[in-house]
């Protein structure tokens, strides 16, 4: 409840209320004041005793504290435009208790405020939540936005940056609740604003605000009573936001329609606006799924599929729930197209492998997906500036590691070795093929279900590096995840590798270059005495041992792990290492 209808509240109570009564309030309320303040309330009783007021006495002294107010406003406002024409200035100042060297806790700078910035935006601060309590929002809100557009010079020997105020707050130069301020400056730009312009307001204001927390549902709890025109306003903030392709555009959008809570209006916005914001028919699709209604899903997934550009990764979203739909209305041939439309869309290891391994004609798809990410790798050029990599508009431009990821999946080992594995140097391989690719090919020449400890940590490299989600495979199918990624990768590793065959002198071929790899590795990092990478060399050791062993040489990794122990018979960090991975302790005891 806001100071206005606090004071009419309490005049309609007390004017109804007899002599006596109101005589039993004071009594009782007095036992509550402090000390500190009993002279205070007692001068003001002692004032009202001696005066004669007339009806219009409150209506006046109401008048008057708004016109106060607004006298404020304006003198404060004239102290904030010096401050954003520069003349007036913070210092900045170098923390000598600073050092970058240690986990410092302290600021690398501090700022002088000689011209008080600090107070006089601490006290338009102030005003702007008097004026939001008093019902003056036109005021309220032309301090809020000069407030929220203001940049505050800082000088300083090191080059200081102009501050916003949400920095001022974060460097300490004023005590605020900035997402509260932004709350109370969004809910006087709505009210201080004609019901037509409400949508612009709003929307640069809460660019301005760069706030991570405002929501229009926010705004709605924030006004104590009713929004004015809502509904109408509701509809004009869907037809602006719809016509700007920007991240706040986006994110407010999608609330708004959400707000409206109608499916005709979220799905006529997602037919109008599908090349701002191709995400409004991924939420009409998703309504409809939560409604249990797959037979509009499936008109309107295929429609979404026809509209939306096959290059944004959110269309496979879109193919996925309609892929749903489409099993649910049992067309398994129409769900198969989704899932293809998936890959399309974003060419993850993800939607590959659910391809291959769910369609019925798994060839047929292996060779169509093919298609795709070959044209897809050989039109890739470095992004352009206005092409999107991030939200509704990302678009599909899959990382080098998923580009050799695939070509493993479509079985062409020779070019993923040839072509991926850039085995020039032992060191540096962060950001290349060369680990995911010797754990895939560890893992693909292990010749058994159950894993031991070296290929088992393989999977889990390749698991986690690329990021394998049990949850995104599943997208699509109706089914849900039951275990945990790692395991469920192996499960799609296992069933995929079943149907890829090369000849023997391949896979003997692979296995040298495998054990030429970890030699490689581990010398590299001997040599440096790169102590962080024992554990992964370890590994790598360990598998090549057990890939052997699982393909008929008894033994064998015992032997090759005590090779290693011998060549580097000074390095018990590596000892240490390789014991965890099931080298035979053969240390002395005493």
């Amino acid at each position: 409840m806001n100071l206005t209808e606090f004071m009419k509240k309490v005049d309609q109570i007390s004017g109804s209320m007899p002599a006596e009564n109101m005589a039993a309030f004071l009594h009782d309320y007095v036992r509550s004041i402090p000390e500190s303040k009993r002279e205070e309330f007692l001068e003001r009783l002692s004032f009202f005793k001696g005066e004669n007021v007339n009806p219009d006495y409150m209506k006046k002294q109401d008048n008057l504290n708004k016109e106060q107010l607004k006298q404020e406003a304006k003198k404060i406002q004239k102290q904030l435009e010096l401050i954003d024409s520069g003349e007036l200035t913070l210092i900045e100042v170098m923390n000598e208790q600073y050092n970058e060297w240690y986990d410092s806790s302290d600021e690398e700078y501090f700022y002088k405020d000689p011209d008080y910035i600090g107070e006089a935006i601490q006290k338009a601060c102030a005003l702007v939540h008097a004026c939001v309590d008093n019902e003056l929002y036109e005021e309220a809100y032309e301090m809020a936005d000069l407030l929220l557009l203001m940049h505050v010079e800082v000088d300083g020997e090191f080059g200081g940056e102009d501050f916003k105020l949400r920095d001022i707050e974060y460097h300490g130069i004023i005590t605020l609740d900035y997402e509260k301020f932004v709350m109370e400056a969004l809910l006087a730009a709505y009210w201080g604003s004609a019901p037509e312009n409400r949508p612009n307001e709003l929307y640069w204001m809460l660019v301005n605000a760069a706030s991570r927390e405002a929501t229009l549902e926010k705004l709605m709890q924030q006004s104590k009573k009713e929004l004015d025109q809502f509904q109408e306003f509701l509809e004009s903030w869907i037809d602006y936001l719809g016509q700007r392709g920007d991240r706040v555009a986006e994110r407010f959008l999608e609330e708004a329609v959400s707000l409206a809570d109608d499916p005709g209006a979220l799905l006529s916005a997602a037919r109008k606006y599908t090349d701002l914001h191709p995400g409004l028919y991924v939420q009409a699709l998703e309504k409809y799924k939560e409604a249990g209604l797959p037979e509009e899903g499936l008109m309107v997934g295929k429609e979404a599929l026809e509209r939306i550009r096959p290059g944004y990764q959110i269309r496979s979203s879109a193919a996925l729930l309609t892929a749903e739909a489409a099993l649910m209305q049992n067309d398994r041939e129409r769900a198969e197209q989704c899932w293809l439309e998936a890959f399309r869309s974003d060419s993850s290891i993800e939607n590959y492998l659910r391809l291959v391994l769910e369609c019925v004609d798994a060839r047929r798809r292996q060779n169509e997906a093919e298609q795709i990410y070959t044209e897809l790798f050989s039109g890739m050029v470095k992004l352009k500036d206005g092409q999107y990599q991030s939200g509704e508009r990302k678009e599909n431009r899959p990382e080098r590691r998923t580009r050799d990821s695939l070509l493993f999946f479509a079985g062409k080992f020779r070019e993923v070795i040839e072509k991926c594995m850039d085995d020039k140097y032992a060191l540096g391989w962060t950001g290349t093929f060369m680990k995911e690719g010797m754990a895939l090919f560890f893992l693909y020449l292990y010749d058994g279900e159950e894993l031991p400890e070296g290929c088992r940590k393989m999977l889990r490299k390749y698991v986690s590096s690329m990021g394998f989600k049990a949850e995104v495979y599943l997208n699509g199918t109706g089914r849900s995840k039951k275990e945990d990624d790692q395991t469920f990768f192996w499960e799609c590793f296992r069933k995929w590798r079943t149907n890829v065959h090369i000849p023997e002198e391949e896979t003997q071929a692979i296995l040298e270059r495998l054990e030429q790899w970890t030699r490689m590795r581990v010398e590299g990092i001997m040599e440096k005495n790169h102590r962080n990478y024992y554990g992964e060399c370890a590994a790598f050791v360990a598998a090549l041992g057990e890939v052997r062993e699982s393909r008929g040489e008894p033994g064998k990794k015992a032997e090759i792990m005590e090779a290693y122990r011998s060549k580097y018979s000074r390095r018990t960090a590596f000892h240490h290492e390789l014991r965890e991975y099931g080298m035979a302790d053969t240390r002395k005891r005493r």
